[in-house]
């Protein structure tokens, strides 16, 4: 029995690299192919103008392979857990502020304010790194669809035993396939700045370690609004 075990683990975790290797190599394409049509361009004489514009789609397109990269090794440890192995209690009013530190950079960039609304005394029971990297990750988003000098909320309560921390923001909410495709691997829901695509999947896995759940979708009062849900 043991011996099937071990070659039931070692066969799943070789099934394992070859689809992430997959989904690596295929997800690199395009941007390996915007690099290296750039710097044959520039390779050509061109006005300075021109020049400078494919420069920043090299330096774009290869931030946006490393993040490629980044988020994949981060999901993959994730995805490796079957459980957390300790829960310390969390503040999450410093969570919150730390998150806030975190972006703030970026909220001044499009002159955005963060509105907090926590419990002073709330708790949350998980860990508090993995906690922080996926709120940053939906406040990038909420960033990324507000309109400029606009709100975000960032909010925790409690209902019937139930712990909920929501980004909520003013932007032009979610188109209706979105939602359906939301948590699916390299699915990007930016267009400016095209991301990983692996954001929210990173946010689902975190959730589902604390034994939670993850929605998003639109907000009666316009925007769109990301929840992750956890025991209290």
């Amino acid at each position: 029995g043991k011996a099937l075990r071990d070659m039931r683990a070692s066969l799943d975790g070789r099934r394992y690299m070859e689809r992430y290797t997959q989904m690596l190599t295929h997800e690199l394409k395009s941007p390996l192919a915007a690099i290296q049509g750039a710097s044959e361009l520039l390779e050509e004489d061109m006005p300075d103008s021109q020049r400078d514009k494919f420069l920043r789609n090299i330096r774009q397109e290869t931030q946006r392979s490393t993040d490629i990269i980044d988020g994949l090794l981060k999901l993959s440890h994730l995805e490796a857990k079957d459980s957390l192995l300790q829960r310390q209690p969390i503040c999450a009013s410093g969570l919150f502020n730390k998150v806030n530190q975190l972006i703030s950079t970026r909220l001044s960039t499009k002159q955005l304010t963060l509105e907090i609304c926590c419990p002073e005394f709330l708790k949350i029971y998980g860990d508090a790194m993995m906690l922080e990297t996926a709120l940053v990750n939906l406040l990038e988003n909420a960033i990324e669809f507000s309109p400029e000098k606009g709100v975000i909320h960032l909010s925790a309560s409690v209902t019937h035993g139930r712990l909920s921390l929501s980004v909520m923001d003013h932007g032009p909410g979610l188109a209706p396939f979105v939602k359906d495709r939301a948590f699916e691997h390299f699915f990007s829901m930016r267009e400016k700045s095209k991301g990983s695509g692996l954001g929210l999947v990173f946010v689902k896995e975190v959730a589902m370690l604390h034994s939670g759940t993850v929605s998003i979708g639109n907000h009666h009062s316009g925007g769109a609004i990301a929840c992750i849900t956890l025991p209290e």
